[in-house]
């Protein structure tokens, strides 16, 4: 997509913001393409385990490069708009290989992000890292195509509330680079960052067990009653 493209199209799109509270893990897919003949890339990350105190927020992130085909297409950057404006952001993922590669503040494309992840001299890119697509691991000695992230972030004021808008991405390959737009999925559906229990009994199959377990007791009790006398 162009950065014509891309102004047009964000232009267009509604604000999407989703509130963070402490429960509201969402899914983010990313999707753009660009080069001759067109090369298609998509990633997706999930969010959640938010924890809220004060100016600070810390949380979870999993992200994946879910670009299909063969070609090389490295998912070197990402970002998105907080409200208040965040001021600081640590995460301490080796992913991304510049130091301190959470950068507030930071232009991707034609859009100024409140916060970026990238690898690279900046969020626009430029050199090898970043997550790989699955049929190109390694080339780059980028080994993985999912990373896993624990970020801090401090904001201009005490939240909440607060909110995350504007998410979009950036894809690279040997020739060309093209950015994704990103599309927020309230309640993460097919998350694993906050997973269900899994074979933990329902409430419903507990009370039945407990009724079971003191009708078993009664029995036990008559026949008791029954020996004696």
């Amino acid at each position: 997509m162009s950065a014509a493209a891309l102004i047009s199209a964000a232009a267009l799109m509604p604000a999407h913001a989703t509130p963070i509270i402490s429960s509201s893990d969402f899914l983010v897919t990313f999707s753009g393409s660009g080069g001759s003949p067109v090369i298609n890339g998509t990633a997706k990350a999930e969010l959640g385990a938010f924890v809220l105190s004060g100016n600070t927020l810390t949380f979870k992130m999993i992200v994946t490069n879910t670009s299909p085909g063969s070609v090389d297409e490295r998912f070197t950057a990402f970002g998105w708009n907080t409200t208040p404006v965040a001021t600081t952001a640590t995460n301490d993922s080796n992913v991304y290989v510049t130091p301190g590669a959470v950068a507030p503040n930071a232009d991707l494309g034609p859009v100024s992000l409140s916060v970026c992840l990238y690898a690279g001299s900046n969020c626009n890119g430029g050199a090898n890292g970043g997550l790989e697509n699955a049929a190109n691991a390694g080339l780059h000695g980028d080994p993985v195509t999912t990373g896993i992230f624990n970020v801090s972030m401090t904001f201009a004021s005490a939240i909440p509330p607060l909110d995350f808008s504007g998410f979009i991405g950036k894809f690279q390959t040997a020739n060309v680079s093209f950015d994704a737009l990103g599309t927020i999925n309230p309640g993460c559906p097919g998350c694993v960052i906050n997973p269900t229990a899994v074979g933990a009994p329902e409430p419903a199959s507990l009370a039945l067990f407990g009724t079971a377990i003191a009708g078993l007791g009664l029995v036990a009790r008559r026949r008791r009653k029954d020996i004696a006398a």
